[in-house]
């Protein structure tokens, strides 16, 4: 078994942060399920580390892999972060 690094992120580890209803209407009668979003430990318990907001994809209005998970960009993290590492006017 592989040594584990001291400040190494657990990567494989995800929690079910929650679910939703989604209608597909692709066969011949519409069907709904529901899917559970699910990420990384890390982010769960650091949500200021992340660039955007998760979502089903559903969710943003997407029809295509619908039910997968993503990160919808956050403007307001990004310009903090852009802030951070380029140097912004107060």
């Amino acid at each position: 078994m592989a040594k584990k690094l001291a400040g190494a992120i657990n990567i494989t580890e995800t929690t079910p942060v929650r679910t939703g209803k989604y209608t597909d209407y692709s066969g011949e009668r519409a069907t709904t399920r529901e899917v559970t979003l699910s990420y990384n430990d890390y982010f769960v318990q650091h949500p200021e580390n992340m660039g955007g907001e998760m979502k089903l994809a559903f969710e943003n209005g997407a029809t295509y892999r619908a039910t997968s998970a993503g990160a919808i960009p956050n403007t307001e993290h990004r310009s903090k972060t852009s802030c951070s590492l380029h140097g912004c006017a107060a």
